[in-house]
């Protein structure tokens, strides 16, 4: 399994505290992708940094190939919502961040940078600074980021909710493209009905807070570009909301 909760809770502060998660069990599996889609304030951010090692359960376990999560781990990327990009580093220097942390020697850094600033389309724009960007560009030297480290599991907090129609349809096929090709383990949080019954291979539905998993929705079909117009995305469109719903 690639990764697993059980029993986990989070409580902010103490005595007692915030509660932001209550008894939390999910077992995900190599290759999967899933959503993660509740009401604001139920916890879906936090169960993202716990996934990554940003956070700590205050009671059970999470495991990422079966070692307990204690810290940061470097087969784990996470995309926040706002893209956490350097505004004083270009967009090269940006997606080259992660390789050089890591020692990666120059001639290897330049070759991986390259090749993701030309696949998803920033070459053009690699001398340039986040501020001189679109949301929709930001968003991809996020993506490019991340990917430079060949992570296993991708998290991705909202990733496209700032972001007009248009752009986050053409992101969302993207994301849907590079899981396909790279065999990622996809986690994102959304708010999104129609973005999470898209791109959630498996859709959690979390409860107001503290949050709590209320149903897992198998979503197989999902894949396509063109599943969207299907009859089967509309069903489980109306599923995932009124289970929202309370329905």
């Amino acid at each position: 399994m690639m990764i697993t909760l059980e029993n986990v809770t989070l409580v902010y502060g103490g005595n007692p505290g915030h509660q932001a998660l209550s008894d939390i069990n999910l077992k995900i599996r190599q290759g999967e992708s899933w959503a993660l889609i509740g009401p604001s304030g139920c916890g879906k951010s936090s169960l993202l940094f716990l996934m990554s090692g940003l956070l700590l359960p205050t009671t059970g376990s999470v495991k990422v190939f079966n070692e307990p999560v204690t810290r940061p781990r470097k087969d784990v990327a996470l995309i926040l919502q706002d893209y956490g990009l350097f505004p004083w580093k270009t967009v090269w220097e940006n997606v080259a961040l992660g390789l050089r942390l890591r020692h990666y020697r120059k001639p290897e850094i330049k070759k991986i940078v390259d090749r993701l600033l030309k696949s998803l389309g920033l070459a053009a724009f690699q001398h340039k600074y986040p501020n001189q960007l679109s949301g929709g560009q930001r968003q991809r030297v996020a993506v490019a980021r991340a990917l430079a480290v060949e992570p296993s599991i991708l998290l991705m907090d909202e990733p496209f909710s700032a972001l007009d129609a248009l752009t986050r349809e053409k992101l969302q096929h993207m994301v849907l493209d590079i899981w396909k090709t790279r065999n990622i383990t996809l986690v994102f949080v959304t708010h999104n009905i129609e973005e999470a019954v898209f791109l959630g291979q498996k859709i959690a539905i979390m409860s107001p807070q503290p949050g709590k998993i209320l149903r897992i929705i198998n979503n197989e079909q999902m894949g396509s570009l063109d599943y969207r117009l299907s009859s089967q995305f509309h069903r489980q469109c109306t599923k995932v909301r009124q289970l929202l719903e309370g329905k």
